[in-house]
C-alpha cells in the first residue's frame, strides 16, 4: 500500500475519534469568571454595658470620713438624730458621683476607729479621707492616686518659736497633736515619736488653749486643717507656722473602699475620676473655699484668748495623761 494512502486512512480514523469530544465540550455551558466581591457587614449598635455592680445604682454608696477635721470632713447630727459627714472630701466625692450617676448616702460615726471598723466589716462602702491607706490593715481597698496632696508641719505661739530643722530636735520640748487629725498614723517610725514629749489632745479647742497658755511648746498639724481652726478661733495672728515640713506628702488624702462590699468593683472607675479631678487643677481653690465656708460658720462667735490660770485637765479633754501615747497606738 502506498504511503499516501496509509497517511489518509490514519487522518480519517483520528477525526472519527476526536469529533465526539469536541461536540461534548461545545455543548457544556461556560463557567462564569470569578469575581472578588467585598462584603461589608453591618455592625450592630452596641448594647449599653451593664453596671459592674449594683452599688451606686440599685443601692446608694455609704460613705463616711473624719469625725472632726475641717475643712476635710466633720460629722454633724441631723434633725432625725442621725450622724452625717460634711466637708471638702464629701464635696469631691459628690462631684464624681454626680458625674457617674451614682447614688450615695453620707453617714457618720463618733470616732475614726469606729469608722474604720465599719468599713472593714462592710457596714459602709467607702471612707472619704484616709492617710497612707496601706497602713490601715486588712479588709480595705485603697483608691490611687490621692485626691488631695498635703504636708505636715509645726506651729508655735507667736513670739515663742523654737529654731529647728528636724522634728528630732524638739525632743526636749512639749509637743501636742490634735487627735481629730489622726496624724499619729502617718509616722511609720514610732520610735522617733517615742523620744518626743508628744501628746494627743482633744477637743481641738483644748489644743490651741494649751499652746496659748504655754502648756505646750509646739503643735504638729497639716496647714489646711490648722488654718480652718485658726479662722474659727480668731487666732490667725497668734499662732504661726514654722514652715518646716516634718512629713512631705504625708497628709495626702485617699478614698478607701471596703473589700467586703460590692462597691469594691468601682475601684478602677473611681481611680480614673480622681485623676481627672487632679488634672482639672481646681483642688486648691475648692479647699480654700471650704476653709472660707468653715470660718464663716463661726464669724459671730468669740475667739480664744490666752489665760494665765491652769485649766483643769480631764480624761475627756486629754486622752492620755502620759507624756507619750504613741507606743501603745495600734492600727486595727
Amino acid at each position: 500500500m502506498k504511503k499516501e494512502t496509509i497517511h489518509l486512512i490514519c487522518m480519517i480514523i483520528l477525526c472519527i475519534v476526536t469529533i465526539p469530544f469536541v461536540t461534548y465540550a461545545q455543548e457544556q455551558p461556560s463557567k462564569p469568571r470569578r469575581r472578588l466581591v467585598e462584603i461589608v457587614e453591618e455592625t450592630p449598635e452596641p448594647e449599653p454595658e451593664a453596671p459592674l455592680t449594683d452599688c451606686g445604682y440599685n443601692r446608694p454608696i455609704k460613705v463616711a470620713g473624719f469625725v472632726f477635721n475641717p475643712p476635710f470632713s466633720w460629722v454633724e447630727r441631723t434633725d432625725k438624730d442621725a450622724l452625717t459627714t460634711y466637708g471638702y472630701s464629701l464635696d469631691v466625692f459628690k462631684k464624681i458621683a454626680d458625674k457617674m450617676g451614682w447614688k450615695y448616702e453620707s453617714v457618720g460615726f463618733t470616732s475614726y476607729d469606729e469608722t474604720l471598723g465599719a468599713l472593714k466589716r462592710g457596714e459602709i462602702d467607702l471612707i472619704l479621707s484616709a492617710y497612707l491607706p496601706q497602713g490601715l490593715g486588712y479588709g480595705i481597698t485603697p483608691v490611687y492616686p490621692a485626691y488631695f496632696t498635703n504636708i505636715v508641719t509645726v506651729y508655735f505661739h507667736k513670739g515663742k518659736s523654737i529654731p529647728f530643722h528636724s522634728i528630732e530636735e524638739l525632743a526636749n520640748f512639749r509637743g501636742i497633736m490634735r487627735r481629730e487629725e489622726n496624724l499619729y498614723r502617718l509616722f511609720k517610725n514610732k520610735k522617733t515619736l517615742a523620744n518626743l514629749k508628744l501628746r494627743q489632745v482633744t477637743p481641738s479647742q483644748k489644743a490651741f488653749e494649751m499652746l496659748l497658755n504655754d502648756e505646750a511648746d509646739y503643735l504638729i498639724g497639716s496647714p489646711y486643717a490648722i488654718e480652718a481652726e485658726l479662722r474659727r478661733f480668731k487666732l490667725k495672728n497668734d499662732i504661726i507656722s514654722s514652715q518646716v515640713v516634718v512629713l512631705e506628702g504625708g497628709g495626702s488624702l485617699f478614698f478607701v473602699l471596703s473589700s467586703n462590699t460590692s462597691c469594691v468593683a468601682l475601684k478602677e472607675q473611681l481611680s480614673k475620676e480622681v485623676k481627672e479631678y487632679l488634672y482639672s487643677g481646681v483642688a486648691e481653690s475648692e479647699i480654700r473655699s471650704a476653709i472660707d465656708t468653715w470660718g464663716e460658720e463661726f464669724r459671730n462667735e468669740p475667739g480664744l484668748l490666752s489665760t494665765n490660770h491652769q485649766q483643769e485637765q480631764t480624761n475627756d479633754e486629754v486622752i492620755d495623761e502620759s507624756e507619750n501615747d504613741f507606743e501603745d497606738e495600734e492600727d486595727e
